[in-house]
């Protein structure tokens, strides 16, 4: 809508509709402000719960995994591993460049820059895990109590845990940028 100034979805534990997808998508295309929090589905069947919300997010260049996040530096400081540290902050984005100290995003999904970022769009990640941090993809064992790094099928830290993206699609006319700012998670984070 015209007199929408900024989209909120925050953690959407269930698919969206269409006609629902294509107001978003319209709203974006359009030169709107979103922020997006995006969870893991430790529950379902599948691990990403709103995986249209997903597609979208990857047609602007931001990969959502379907993994969580799991750090043992975290237990050193009495925290869950699943509550990694996020230690770093990116210093080329306005959002995080004056941003000092350490943040906790708990259950995390990992996000990462994609190959397929719209050409009139910069993609920029916010804030990143340790190196000791990993992608969990064996998420029912991570369920059951049982997470280890695995090489080949889990994903190597420091990883991304949001990410903005600021520009337009390609061949768009939209009279401003969009504005996106995308989380791995909807928990209540501290920074």
């Amino acid at each position: 809508a015209s007199d929408c100034s900024v989209l909120a979805i925050i953690g959407p534990t269930k698919a969206y509709f269409e006609p629902e997808m294509k107001l978003v998508r319209d709203y974006l295309a359009n030169g709107g402000a979103a922020v997006i929090a995006v969870d893991v589905n430790l529950k379902g069947s599948t691990a990403d719960a709103s995986p249209e919300l997903t597609r979208l997010l990857s047609e602007w260049g931001v990969e959502a995994d379907s993994a969580i996040v799991v750090d043992p530096v975290s237990q050193m400081l009495r925290l869950e591993a699943t509550v990694p540290l996020i230690p770093t902050f990116s210093k080329d984005v306005s959002i995080t460049k004056e941003m000092q100290g350490n943040s906790v995003f708990p259950l995390t999904r990992p996000l990462r820059i994609g190959s397929a970022a719209p050409t009139g769009a910069k993609v920029m990640w916010l804030t990143q895990t340790t190196p000791n941090a990993w992608g969990e993809r064996d998420l029912s064992g991570l369920v059951k109590g049982s997470a280890k790094y695995e090489e080949g099928k889990d994903m190597k830290g420091p990883l991304y845990t949001s990410i903005a993206v600021d520009g337009k699609l390609a061949g768009s006319s939209a009279k401003k940028n969009t504005r996106l700012v995308v989380f791995g998670t909807s928990g209540e984070f501290s920074i």
